[in-house]
């Protein structure tokens, strides 16, 4: 990414299905600063990470589609296009499993919603649909570890959501949905 390119606007709307399988949709508005050349954007997905001091998460990520609503962008692994607009909007659709955690008496979507060392997002949001609806809502933004709460959380007919304004590339943001427990199958 190009120094003044940005993130004018990410929304991610997650679905948890009973079966384990997270149903995950991102819209991107992304803004290009003054690289010329520009071939799109890169987004990449975590697929393991320290879970405890003996274990690793593991995710299993399968990327369903990847389409634009702006004329002329390329979309899905093509390289040879380049995006002449000063904005593109991306729509990224995927699965992952292995994104539920389980404690005594209850079930946590727990996840790193955007990881640091990407361009600057001015305007975030989330929304997280779970089994039986969310129960306890935590979401923390800000650079790695950080226990800094995120602009909003709150429930809205059992639908979890979150907005966050400006992440610097160095921010993270990390939300938790509570559940029931047994809702979700392993």
């Amino acid at each position: 990414a190009a120094a003044d390119d940005q993130i004018d606007k990410y929304t991610i709307e997650y679905q948890m299905g009973a079966d384990g399988v997270l149903h995950a949709k991102e819209t991107i508005v992304y803004r290009f600063g003054s690289n010329s050349g520009r071939h799109g954007i890169d987004r990449t997905f975590i697929t393991r990470e320290k879970y405890d001091d003996n274990n690793d998460a593991v995710y299993t990520v399968d990327v369903t589609s990847v389409t634009s609503p702006t004329p002329g962008v390329a979309t899905p692994y093509e390289k040879t296009k380049t995006v002449s607009s000063a904005t593109a909007t991306y729509v990224i659709s995927y699965t992952v499993k292995g994104a539920m955690r389980t404690f005594s008496g209850y079930d946590e979507f727990y996840w790193d919603v955007i990881g640091p060392d990407r361009t600057v997002i001015k305007d975030m949001s989330v929304t997280a649909t779970v089994p039986g609806g969310a129960k306890e809502l935590s979401c923390f933004a800000g650079p790695v570890g950080s226990t800094e709460g995120c602009t909003s959380s709150k429930i809205s007919d059992g639908v979890a959501e979150f907005t966050q304004g400006t992440l610097t590339t160095a921010d993270m943001m990390s939300v938790g949905v509570k559940i029931g427990s047994g809702l979700v199958s392993d």
